[in-house]
């Protein structure tokens, strides 16, 4: 009688029972009832892909009618953070930050190229789909240093690249014809061309009077290490440096000469007795290429060479002409006899005068 009373207090009691469970978000929950959510159920939990469980993952209803943990929570798995140099980045992040889910797009700054794939998305395994791509600066074409001169440039990122400055500077001797300095600009251009160098000008040089110049120039004519060299024409001699050089403050190094004539001829202050003299001088008085003409007066012959030209080494090329008299042909005494009366230039020669008388004749 005992034991019938017993069993029928034990089934007239209630089982205990837990509150209801509900599967946490991005998660699934399996439970094994005896009832539900009964004594002695128990329950687990399972994460979606791409979520990790945060902790435990089974709980059991107890005695006392509660649950023996809190359910876990599924937490989206977290890709590394990016943040790339030069660039902007656009996301959107489902599930937190840098997290499952989250698709980031990058944009790269004004000069600035994208190398690589410009969006990437974290995935259930917790890496990018693709690796972050990379803002690489704009290259602008390479620059060589002007002739005769130097480039210095300064490269906040890559050689002649966005932001790039280049300062040409020019050797001794040469100017800068154009801008000094130039910058990489965003487009990948140039922001001015590079300058050139060009030899310094010494002022123009021109033939001395009666020579010749000869210049060597191996820039442009009459700059920065030409030389010149003056020779004079025939009959002339230097009177000064004959050689002169541009230098780097562009000016000549020494002046030049000018040609002067060559040690004159002896004068000759006078006509030969009984002639005349006609002298022309295309320089200077009886100098080099002066020369003189010479004609005798009546009754008179030339001997020599009518002009008389002066050379290159100071002495004339002829000899002084002289003016002789005319001769007459000798008259003999014939049946009578001769008085020659008078011979101022010689006997029987131009101005000689005879006077005839006949035998037996007064006088």
């Amino acid at each position: 009688m005992y034991t019938a009373l017993m069993i029928d207090k034990i089934s007239s009691s209630a089982v205990v029972q837990c509150n209801s469970l509900k599967a946490p978000p991005h998660a699934s929950m399996q439970c094994q009832d005896p009832g539900v959510n009964s004594y002695g159920s128990i329950c687990s939990v399972l994460c979606e892909e791409g979520f990790d469980l945060i902790g435990g993952n089974m709980t059991k209803c107890s005695a006392q009618g509660n649950w023996s943990h809190a359910l876990p929570v599924c937490q989206a798995k977290r890709c590394n953070s990016i943040n790339p140099p030069h660039g902007s980045l656009s996301c959107s992040h489902p599930n937190g930050l840098f997290s499952f889910g989250s698709l980031c797009k990058t944009t790269c700054d004004e000069g600035f190229l994208l190398n690589g794939t410009n969006s990437t998305e974290c995935t259930s395994q917790g890496v990018w789909s693709a690796d972050i791509p990379q803002c690489l600066a704009k290259i602008c074409p390479t620059l060589s240093s002007p002739s005769h001169g130097s480039l210095v440039c300064s490269d906040p990122h890559e050689e002649f690249s966005f932001g790039s400055r280049c300062v040409s500077t020019c050797e001794e001797g040469f100017v800068l014809n154009g801008t000094a300095d130039t910058e990489c600009s965003s487009m990948g251009t140039w922001s001015t061309d590079i300058p050139r160098c060009l030899a310094k000008r010494c002022p123009t040089l021109c033939s001395p009077s009666h020579g010749f110049l000869v210049c060597s120039d191996p820039h442009e004519e009459f700059s920065f290490s030409s030389q010149c060299t003056s020779t004079c024409e025939e009959g002339f001699l230097p009177n000064g440096t004959a050689d002169t050089e541009c230098t780097s403050m562009g000016t000549w190094s020494t002046e030049l000469y000018e040609s002067r004539a060559l040690r004159p001829c002896p004068l000759l202050d006078k006509a030969p007795h009984h002639g005349r003299m006609n002298c022309s001088h295309p320089y200077s008085s009886f100098s080099y290429d002066s020369s003189c003409d010479f004609e005798c007066n009546e009754g008179f012959w030339l001997r020599g060479t009518p002009t008389m030209t002066c050379n290159t080494s100071g002495h004339w090329r002829q000899d002084l002409p002289t003016c002789q008299p005319l001769q007459c042909e000798a008259i003999p005494a014939l049946f009578g006899s001769l008085s020659m009366n008078s011979h101022p230039l010689g006997n029987f020669s131009f101005g000689s005068q005879c006077i005839f008388a006949c035998e037996g004749a007064s006088p």
